[in-house]
């Protein structure tokens, strides 16, 4: 509430200075008014229509308003003016996600896995699809990304598991499990996952190997 008060103050003095209106932006988002935030953004899109962060707030505003046509809207016109902007890209393939349209989340998630060689979410979000689809092949090769660019990060190692656990390779699956519960030894998930695969792997072991 301070930052909008000293930034309120400093427009009193540049009305149309385009990094105090952005900042404003984001803390009134981050004050959770967004009608207030959505107000200052569609000025700015309107004084400039080639304002691409004017759009890709209006995107991210829309998408916390769970309006998601209009999120995608915004998020393209951003796009179409500025290509290199793989958190739009991101954004982009999560409100597709939203919507049903898988082919195209995907389309945006490989697009922000290229422009992001060291970021793993957008191979998540690849493989999170393909798991729901239950084509776990294509699943388990984009958490393989995920883990060749992080791999200090659980999620990928725990869906892989539980992919492994579905088609029941129970060891592949504990394999996976021990390694994300090493990474996040807290995650209830995790170590509920992995007693329920050591249990079944030591049933579904043979005799001689016991």
């Amino acid at each position: 509430m301070d930052a909008e008060r000293i930034l309120d103050e400093a427009l009193s003095f540049n009305p149309n200075h385009h990094e105090l209106q952005i900042n404003k932006v984001w803390i009134l988002r981050e004050l959770g008014n967004l009608p207030e935030a959505l107000k200052v953004v569609s000025q700015m899109s309107i004084n400039n229509p080639n304002d691409w962060e004017a759009f890709s707030l209006l995107a991210l505003l829309y998408n916390d308003l769970e309006d998601y046509r209009a999120a995608e809207d915004n998020a393209k016109k951003s796009m179409r003016i500025n290509s290199d902007q793989p958190g739009i890209m991101m954004l982009l393939g999560q409100i597709l996600k939203k919507q049903g349209q898988l082919d195209q989340a995907i389309e945006y998630f490989s697009k922000a896995a290229i422009a992001t060689p060291a970021i793993s979410d957008p191979c998540i979000e690849i493989g999170d699809i393909y798991f729901e689809q239950q084509n776990f092949p294509d699943a388990l090769d984009a958490y393989q990304e995920a883990i060749n660019r992080k791999e200090n990060d659980a999620r990928p190692y725990y869906k892989a598991g539980l992919i492994m656990k579905e088609v029941k390779d129970y060891q592949g699956a504990e394999k996976m499990l021990k390694i994300a519960a090493s990474y996040a030894p807290k995650d209830s998930n995790i170590r509920r996952q992995l007693a329920g695969v050591i249990a079944l792997n030591f049933v579904h072991s043979p005799l001689e190997a016991r």
